[in-house]
């Protein structure tokens, strides 16, 4: 009773009560502080700058152990404005973030033994090493720059370095003589080494072996000194579900590649062997000066888009082995053996939409002037289903004149495109199965010894298959008198075990005297060709050159430009 009443005297007291609440406020502040100082700990075991580790940014120590060592322990590292000499590749693990302050300010610097001759494996400056199905995952690097060393030499090394990794991103970064990023796998490869594996696939047998889920974007690269074999600025080699957007690459070897297996027949392609780049954008980037700008080889589900490409010793925008590829919106400028292209095996490749220009700098022999080709290393009929539509294709050199070529293919179209002193030249065996509808010819200058639309020995690629040339509601209009040797429209059907059923109508035909000839002639004499030509208007005379009983062929609607009824000249 008596505790009781000093403990109601005691709450009584104001001085006590006053007392009381000052403790019980300084126990809730030092309980707050405690948890924000937990809570801080509990921060910096997620991030940190790379200072803490030790890491200088002073361009003379070596930095690589204190970089390695932030990597390992926190899962975003910071880097301050200086400059990082690395000797020897970073490895990442997952759920790793490397940040610089901006990519003006931070700077990481190739420090590598140059004289070692083991250094192609020691040059990368980031590496993920994953080992399926063991992926490393969640890995970004942004804002730095990237200083390689300058000079000629082959291996130069790469900025991010990626084998059997998921959700990658390469961001933000500017990249001096050396390569941006480049993504593989660790099973043994062969992308021009030669080693053994005859189908070039790197012995994978599924998608969920792929690299899967990555992004190189707004990065900036460039060689210092253009040499050949120096550098391949973005590789996406054995990958799926990978952007590459607004990228601008200078001077390096070959600019974007993707690569899912070898394409060339003689090193093991084949029609029938998988593709192991898939689902792949290529979209507003900026690549110049290079031996091969945007290309690649066996990949499928491919989208370039909207990119500027110029000054390429080889090819500018080039499909290889490849399936289900769109080329569109891009401008594209000289190259010395094509500014488009297709090699080997690839199934429906659209070019739609295009700017294409050739000027005639870059001259490899006639290859030189070429805008658009397709070729083989054999003379199999391996594209199919290529397509080139609504493009502007203009040859803009002081001589000569610009070519659309292609061999052994099947079911070639080209529609709605405006092609200025360019020809389509079609002259290598087994030309089969194309089709050209409404298509704008504008001839400015003398085309020398070329036809505009010209296809020799057009003949099916098997016993069974039908291989046909439709030419169809073309305009040809030269502003100069071209030769009267010339055709404006010249087709030659060969086919030897069936006949060939080959159309030419409702083109329009203005500066030659010679507007259409025609010439069928099997090797075999039990096959008669066939030609329908059919309501053509032309300036000038229409030619069946055919050896007789050669050819069966219709000629009905022909007139010249007053209306007059052209009458075939069978020679």
């Amino acid at each position: 009773m008596r505790q009781k009443l000093v403990i109601k005297k005691l709450f009584k007291n104001k001085s006590f009560i006053v007392t009381v609440s000052i403790l019980l406020t300084f126990v809730l502040l030092l309980g707050v502080v405690i948890y924000r100082q937990r809570a801080s700990a509990i921060e910096l075991t997620t991030s940190a700058s790379v200072m803490i580790y030790g890491a200088k940014g002073d361009g003379i120590t070596d930095d690589t152990a204190a970089i390695q060592k932030a990597v390992n322990s926190v899962n975003f590292v910071y880097f301050p404005g200086g400059i990082y000499k690395v000797s020897y590749p970073i490895t990442l693990r997952s759920n790793v973030r490397v940040h610089g302050a901006s990519a003006s300010s931070t700077h990481i610097k190739q420090a590598f033994n140059t004289s070692d001759s083991n250094k192609s494996s020691e040059e990368n400056i980031f590496v993920v090493r994953g080992n399926y199905p063991n992926f490393i995952t969640n890995v970004t690097v942004d804002n730095f720059t990237f200083d390689g060393i300058a000079g000629t030499d082959s291996i130069i090394g790469t900025a991010l370095d990626v084998i059997d990794g998921r959700n990658i991103v390469f961001s933000g970064n500017t990249v001096n003589n050396m390569n941006l990023f480049s993504s593989g796998v660790h099973y043994p490869i062969n992308v021009w080494d030669g080693t053994s594996d005859p189908a070039r696939t790197a012995g994978l047998t599924n998608d969920l072996q792929l690299n899967y889920n990555i992004s190189v974007i707004n990065n900036t690269g460039a060689i210092t000194t253009k040499s050949p074999n120096r550098g391949l600025a973005i590789g996406i080699k054995y990958s799926r579900t990978v952007q590459v957007s607004n990228n601008r690459l200078t001077n390096y070897n070959e600019g974007l590649t993707w690569w899912g297996g070898d394409a060339n027949p003689s090193r093991g392609g084949k029609v029938g062997n998988p593709r192991w780049v898939k689902n792949l954008t290529i979209k507003n980037n900026n690549v110049k000066n290079t031996w091969a700008g945007i290309w690649g080889s066996m990949g499928d589900g491919i989208l370039v888009d909207s990119n500027y490409v110029e000054r390429c010793d080889d090819v500018c925008l080039d499909a290889e082995g490849s399936n289900n590829v769109t080329f569109s919106n891009n401008q594209a400028k000289n190259a010395g053996y094509a500014v488009l292209a297709t090699w080997h095996f690839s199934n429906n490749v659209n070019f739609v939409k295009n700017t294409v220009t050739q000027d005639g700098s870059y001259y490899k022999g006639d290859k030189g002037r070429n805008l658009y080709s397709h070729s083989n290393d054999t003379n199999l009929v391996g594209n199919i289903n290529i397509k080139l539509e609504s493009n502007s294709l203009n040859y803009t050199g002081a001589d000569g004149i610009g070519y659309v070529t292609k061999s052994a293919s099947r079911t070639f179209k080209a529609n709605l495109n405006y092609l200025k002193n360019v020809v389509f030249k079609f002259d290598q065996n087994n030309s089969c199965g194309f089709l050209l509808t409404s298509n704008t010819f504008d001839l400015t200058k003398n085309i020398g010894n070329e036809s505009v639309i010209y296809a020799d020995k057009v003949w099916p690629d098997g016993a069974s298959a039908i291989c046909n040339a439709v030419v169809q509601n073309n305009q040809i209009k030269s502003s100069v008198n071209q030769s009267s040797a010339l055709a404006g429209i010249d087709i030659s059907a060969t086919g030897y075990n069936t006949t060939t059923d080959n159309t030419i109508s409702g083109n329009s035909i203005a500066g030659f005297a010679k507007s259409i000839h025609i010439y069928g002639n099997s090797g075999n004499i039990g096959i008669i060709e066939k030609f329908h030509i059919l309501n053509n208007k032309v300036s000038g005379r229409i030619v069946d050159n055919s050896p007789k009983g050669r050819s069966v062929n219709d000629f009905s609607g022909n007139v010249d430009f007053s209306g007059k009824i052209i009458t075939p000249v069978v020679q």
